[in-house]
């Protein structure tokens, strides 16, 4: 987005466009919370996110911009290129507790998890886990269970992708969870086909990968006609726009948004 907007900026001399990141939830309570308090009820604010809005955002409208391709990722120490959804499902509850036991090297498992807000913590509970992330938070910084010795895995949260791949390449033995794009070029971190299949930009082949989801373009209310929010998000459908997105592993929906059956459509 950053990349967007700077393109626009370019394009359009005089206007200027912040990007903030935050979890996708955290960014639409934003949006909501300024176009509640904005005079004419039309805040110069996007968010974007990789969930649909909570129904409780009544105001909130979104355009679907792209999918975004995700993969689990791990320590390059770890041992393992391939894990089963039935194999995470085994290390998310518990029952994995050492590489080992999956045929990797001998070394704990420590899960770096996302926070409640992230919206690519949902698509992971949706999409590959079908429920929701169990555990206990039983680490601060995932290096040992100092918050609960009890716990059967080590586990930690974390508020950002950043800080997520961070984790994973510092810990030997973690396993989390991000963007691919973001995840390719992280040192010591290693993305791990899941069944058997890697994330595929095309759509035929990213049809067959489980773990990807929607993303989002959410103004509060429609943007007044020929406002900045307005003009950038139509900016959104270009071809320089849809070449960026391409450029980080998403799938533009201003592509997809006709075919038959396809999540892009409304």
């Amino acid at each position: 987005m950053r990349e967007i907007a700077d393109r626009y900026e370019a394009r359009c001399r005089g206007a200027e466009i912040d990007v903030a990141e935050s979890g996708s939830l955290s960014g639409l309570g934003r949006l909501d919370k300024a176009g509640r308090s904005a005079p004419d009820g039309g805040p110069a604010f996007l968010a974007v996110s990789d969930v649909a809005a909570p129904s409780v955002y009544r105001k909130l409208e979104g355009r679907r911009v792209g999918v975004v391709l995700l993969g689990l990722v791990v320590h390059e120490r770890t041992g393992v290129d391939n894990l089963t959804t039935e194999q995470l499902r085994g290390i998310y509850d518990g029952r994995y507790t050492n590489w080992k036991q999956l045929g990797g090297n001998d070394l704990p498992v420590s899960i770096v998890g996302r926070d409640a807000a992230s919206g690519t913590r949902r698509a992971f509970e949706t999409t590959v886990l079908r429920g929701s992330e169990p555990g206990t938070v039983s680490s601060y910084d995932c290096t040992g269970k100092d918050r609960d010795a009890t716990a059967r895995v080590t586990r930690c949260e974390v508020n950002s992708t950043g800080s997520l791949l961070d984790t994973v390449g510092r810990v030997p033995g973690a396993i989390g969870y991000a963007e691919v794009y973001a995840a390719a070029k992280h040192p010591r971190v290693i993305g791990i086909r899941l069944n058997g299949r890697e994330p595929d930009i095309e759509w035929s082949g990213q049809r067959n990968y489980p773990f990807w989801t929607v993303e989002y373009l959410y103004t509060y209310g429609q943007p007044e006609d020929g406002s900045l929010a307005a003009k950038f998000r139509a900016f959104m459908d270009s071809d320089t726009a849809k070449n960026i997105l391409r450029k980080y592993r998403n799938v533009p929906c201003a592509d997809q948004s006709a075919a038959p059956g396809s999540v892009c459509h409304p």
